[in-house]
């Protein structure tokens, strides 16, 4: 699956892959212990494990953006996830929370009250559930809206919040934004450079200090203003912070939201960096690394190294682990397993600087291949069971090999079968008689039933086969662009080593590896947390991702099951 547009900055990018790698390495020492349970029949020590994976499957990073309506946070949100998917409106939106969450495609789930099951709208609709114009008085009973989009840091755990404004007309949109306060872990307000903080802004402030604790604040559209005025906005904004003991420290931004959509469109480091969102992005980068792996990590690994603390010494091993990994959670920026050039998926991360990938679960050599195969058997079944000449052909040809006869015989039927094969059959017959007569040793006749027997030499669905692949994989490379700019197709092991043995050069053989090495770590932490979720007993979690990733992980290193044939004898294409 592609990454949908530009994205957030790598900083913030990395920081939510290895706290994610952290608590998938966390799931597998309490999955571990589980199973040990299981085996000792320690049904009380399986419960606990699996309570705790339970919260591990939960865990993810709620980032709610605040603040009153028309000041840009849908906009701030659009600018941080590098793409236009949230609406933006001058109007207030209604009494709605938009949920920003991964989805393997782009869709929009509208959940209305007294509805068992939620709808699915495009995109481009959600301003008629969510905003006022759309929407008057939330006619429809909208209670929330989730917007599913595949983007990799909404993979990893990061889900954005997008609020109703506070203190517009609307009332229901200040006690809707405050209902879902206790549910995050951190805020972003917003305010603006031309509406900067009134006394409602400084109260909804205090409480919101009050229940969420992480307050970051952004001043948006820094476009606005020159510079010494920025500077005499932001500096007023932080006096009234200090002189008030219930806002006290909180971390102020000057950001365009406009521009830093603008820059990241169009790869533009210069005009980003001016916009002032990086500078956001890093903070909440280190904010997940450090406070919120600490919450964690005395949430749940001093709850896990409890529990095996009180198991017999097969589980010292576990122990060990779960406490150096307790350390890791205390002080990440030490830790070796967060540091920068570790973790099982450094190599990927590496990989999304250099090359964007699509096609994660299906090859597209094997996509190919698959669809000539079966245009070319479906048509053939037909000829072969209606042309007593083309069913003279396939006799002389010795028919198919073993596994596109069976390919062959799930498109025919047994009547279409019956016709087309006694000819074959006949021949070879008869070809096996003169071998039995002619032969002097069971090795001879061995040798002669081999040269008789259905084979790649003579498989004409083979053939087929070898010719896709080469014209496949020649397509593949003439697509490749070494500059970054486009995707690169993520190969299944098998057909990237015939890529590569097939004259691809090393540029392009580069790109081609690296796509696939981050397809593979990128299913291999699907897989993971497809089984912690399973194991937790809560399915209800999985994406459709997940669910899919252990048979896209099997086909990424070994193809697809139905071109899964022996090489031929001269190990060529």
């Amino acid at each position: 699956m592609p990454e949908a547009g530009p994205q957030i900055s790598s900083f913030t990018r990395d920081a939510i892959r290895r706290y994610d790698e952290l608590k998938l390495e966390v799931g597998a020492i309490a999955q571990s212990a589980m199973l040990l349970c299981a085996k000792a029949k320690d049904e009380q020590g399986e419960r606990a494990l699996r309570q705790i994976l339970a919260r591990l499957a939960e865990d993810r990073f709620n980032l709610a953006v605040v603040g009153p309506f028309s000041r840009g946070k849908s906009s701030l949100m659009n600018a941080i996830l590098g793409l236009d998917a949230l609406p933006t409106s001058l109007l207030p939106h209604t009494s709605v929370v938009t949920t920003v969450t991964y989805g393997p495609r782009e869709r929009v789930l509208v959940r209305c009250e007294g509805w068992s099951l939620a709808q699915e709208i495009r995109l481009n609709q959600l301003e008629e559930y969510v905003t006022e114009r759309g929407n008057p008085g939330n006619r429809r009973r909208v209670s929330v809206a989730e917007i599913q989009l595949p983007v990799e840091i909404l993979r990893r755990g990061l889900h954005f919040i997008d609020t109703p404004g506070v203190g517009s007309a609307i009332l229901a949109n200040t006690e809707t934004t405050e209902k879902s306060l206790p549910e995050i872990d951190a805020a972003i307000f917003v305010s603006t450079f031309d509406s900067v903080l009134g006394e409602s802004d400084i109260e909804f402030l205090r409480r919101l200090r009050a229940t969420v604790g992480v307050v970051f604040v952004v001043l948006n559209k820094l476009d606005l203003v020159s510079n010494s005025e920025a500077e005499q906005v932001a500096r007023f904004a932080r006096e009234q912070f200090d002189r008030d003991p219930r806002i006290g420290h909180c971390p102020l931004f000057s950001t365009s939201a406009k521009l830093a959509l603008e820059a990241k469109r169009a790869g533009d480091p210069d005009a980003l960096a001016r916009s002032g969102l990086p500078e956001l992005e890093a903070t909440l980068a280190r904010f997940l690394a450090t406070d919120k792996a600490r919450q964690l990590g005395a949430r749940v690994m001093d709850r896990l190294i409890a529990c095996l603390q009180k198991k017999p010494e097969n589980f010292e091993a576990l122990l060990t682990r779960a406490q150096k990994r307790r350390r890791e959670f205390e002080n990440p920026k030490e830790c070796e397993f967060l540091a920068p050039g570790n973790g099982s998926s450094e190599i990927a991360s590496g990989v999304s600087k250099t090359v964007g990938i699509k096609s994660v679960r299906t090859c597209p050599i094997c996509r190919a291949i698959v669809r000539a195969v079966f245009e070319y058997l479906s048509k053939l079944q037909y000829e072969l069971s209606t042309g007593a000449s083309a069913q003279q052909d396939h006799a002389d040809a010795g028919g198919f090999c073993p596994a596109h006869t069976w390919i062959y015989s799930s498109l025919a039927s047994p009547v279409g079968i019956s016709r087309a094969y006694p000819p074959l059959l006949d021949l070879l017959a008869t070809k096996l008689d003169l071998a039995v007569r002619n032969a002097s040793s069971p090795e001879a006749l061995a040798s002669e039933v081999r040269d008789i027997s259905p084979s790649q030499r003579k498989c004409a669905v083979c053939e087929l086969r070898y010719r896709t692949a080469r014209e496949a994989i020649g397509e593949v490379v003439k697509r490749l662009d070494p500059s970054g700019e486009s995707e690169i197709p993520a190969l299944c092991l098998p057909h990237l080593e015939l890529a590569l043995r097939c004259g691809t050069d090393m540029e392009n053989g580069r790109l081609l590896a690296l796509a696939c090495a981050r397809a593979l770590s990128r299913l291999a932490d699907d897989m993971r947390r497809y089984a912690l979720k399973y194991d937790a007993v809560r399915r209800d979690l999985m994406t459709t991702d997940e669910r899919e990733a252990a048979q896209a992980g099997l086909r990424k290193l070994a193809s697809e099951m139905l071109l899964v044939l022996p090489r031929r004898e001269d190990d060529r294409l």
